[in-house]
């Protein structure tokens, strides 16, 4: 309503996901993101995607009895 643009638009849509799913976003999660810049013609990428932990090797995840990453949870977290 007061002439917002995409960016705006993205911000709100993360915040409004952090309170109606708190338990799958956050403030620190990933956010990779593909935009094109009208001002400088060009195609950009912005890679906000947190690295794993050290110990999150494939003989932890087995050690866990694992045969997957889970899709949530602490052993699926990132850095931020």
């Amino acid at each position: 309503e007061k002439g917002g643009n995409a960016f705006d638009a993205a911000v709100a849509t993360g915040m409004v996901l952090q309170v109606v799913e708190p338990h799958l976003n956050g403030a620190g999660g990933d956010m990779p993101a593909v935009f094109y810049s009208k001002k400088t013609n060009k195609v950009e990428v912005i890679c906000a995607q947190g690295p794993a932990p050290a110990g999150a090797t494939i003989d932890h995840y087995k050690r866990e009895g694992l045969d997957l990453i889970p899709g949530d949870g602490l052993l699926a977290t990132v850095i931020p």
